[in-house]
């Protein structure tokens, strides 16, 4: 996993250092009750072919996972990291702030699983990824939904999020967005919810997220989860 992450790193550092288009860098990390989490960094850039006046973007996201679940009388460890290349397409809607994008490529994922009575190695597998998203953003709130799916597991996630101005100082630092965060996913196997408050801060170029509340989990029921996230335009 180390291997992976400073490798993944590595690249990310790279094509954001070389980029001459606009582009987003974005991280965050989520842990729960359970000690369960979710880490991801991903990188969205600008391309130079506009057809239509349409904006095309690259995207490269890669994420780390640990995660418990139970079958039959055992209960299952699984550690999974995956690396996720794609493009895509915005369409602005008008001049009001909205726009919409999808985006869509290949999943690559590596899963290790403990606790069958023969553990095996490190299992890899590829699959296809496609997400929608619609955005609407102001300077004093936006609202930003989105829903993706993985065909590897039949994974299905959305979430809606919504931000507001509440702070605004004449001078100095720092601006405060308040806002909700509501998330869905699950497959055949399994259904969970999460939603909660947030909080962001922007610092110079680089915008701090901490959100956090209730989550419901179909295996291991209700709880509490917390995260926080980092992001910069570039």
């Amino acid at each position: 996993m180390a291997g992976l992450a400073s490798a993944f790193l590595a690249l990310i550092i790279t094509l954001s250092g070389t980029s001459a288009n606009a582009g987003d860098l974005f991280t965050g990390f989520q842990m729960d009750d359970e000690e369960q989490y979710f880490a991801y960094l991903g990188l969205r850039e600008g391309l130079p072919w506009k057809p239509f006046d349409l904006d095309i973007f690259a995207q490269l996201f890669g994420a780390a996972q640990s995660y418990e679940y139970e079958t039959g009388d055992r209960n299952i460890d699984a550690d999974v990291q995956s690396l996720t290349p794609s493009l895509g397409i915005t369409i602005p809607l008008g001049d009001q702030g909205w726009s919409l994008s999808t985006l869509t490529g290949p999943e690559f994922r590596w899963k290790k699983e403990k606790g069958f009575e023969n553990d095996s190695g490190r299992d890899f597998d590829v699959g296809a990824f496609v997400q929608a998203e619609t955005m609407y953003w102001k300077e004093s709130h936006s609202l930003h939904a989105m829903v993706s799916y993985a065909s590897l597991d039949d994974f299905f996630f959305g979430r809606i999020r919504g931000k507001l101005l509440t702070h605004s100082p004449e001078t100095g630092c720092c601006e405060i967005f308040l806002g909700v965060d509501v998330a869905g996913m699950g497959n055949d196997d399994f259904s969970a919810v999460r939603t909660g408050p947030l909080i962001e801060v922007p610092v110079g170029r680089f915008f701090l997220l901490a959100r956090g509340g209730y989550r419901y989990h179909s295996d291991s029921g209700s709880g509490g989860y917390g995260g926080l996230e980092i992001y910069t335009p570039f």
